[in-house]
């Protein structure tokens, strides 16, 4: 079985959305299903073009078309119940936060007020190694920043975090259909990662 089977995908439009691997998994799902029908995949965001995925430099009408019209149905059914979604998320986050604080060694980055979004570090512990363990799990959550490709983010660099800080830094996000039990299993395994694993020097 392959991926795009296990999650069931159906013809139409597929929305990815969360942090950490949504371009992998965007490139391996065009690639998987571009060998039964046309896939078009579009992005809100930069990303480095896929070496092996063709590009639409020069894109006919009727391909553009096509695009438009799956990214205005993607856009139409994210924005239902948008506030309700939004609040939900705010809830979500600040209950994660709460919950992650209670680990000793946890501190947040930065403050700022996105609901889907939570940046802490677990000082002294580096974040690729939390981000494996716990995906081993099947717990998702990503190292560092958004998009900053393995290195240190620029973002990080310029809010000076000490050396230990900026390598525990762990990005957490959240969807509406994100649930408390799934944050409590976060909590739990991040803690469990601290008590069985030694810090950095």
């Amino acid at each position: 079985m392959n991926l795009s089977e296990a999650l069931q995908i159906r013809p139409g439009v597929t929305a990815i959305i969360g942090g950490g691997g949504k371009t992998t998994l965007m490139e391996r799902l065009a690639h998987e299903l571009s060998g039964k029908a046309r896939v078009i995949v579009c992005t809100t965001t930069h990303i480095y073009p896929e070496k092996t995925m063709p590009c639409l430099v020069s894109p006919a009408q009727a391909e553009i078309a096509a695009a438009l019209a799956g990214f205005a149905k993607a856009v139409e059914l994210r924005l239902a119940g948008y506030e309700e979604k939004l609040a939900r998320m705010a809830q979500l986050k600040q209950y994660a936060l709460e919950q992650l604080l209670t680990i000793d060694g946890v501190v947040r980055i930065g403050n700022g007020d996105a609901p889907h979004i939570l940046s802490v570090s677990l000082v002294g512990y580096p974040s690729a190694n939390v981000v494996t363990e716990l995906g081993a799990q099947g717990i998702c959550i990503s190292a560092g920043s958004a998009c900053h490709r393995g290195k240190l983010s620029h973002v990080y660099a310029a809010m000076k975090l000490d050396k230990k800080t900026a390598a525990g830094v762990l990005r957490v996000s959240f969807a509406p259909e994100t649930t408390r039990e799934e944050i409590d299993a976060l909590v739990s395994a991040l803690r469990k990662h601290k008590e069985t694993r030694f810090p950095m020097l």
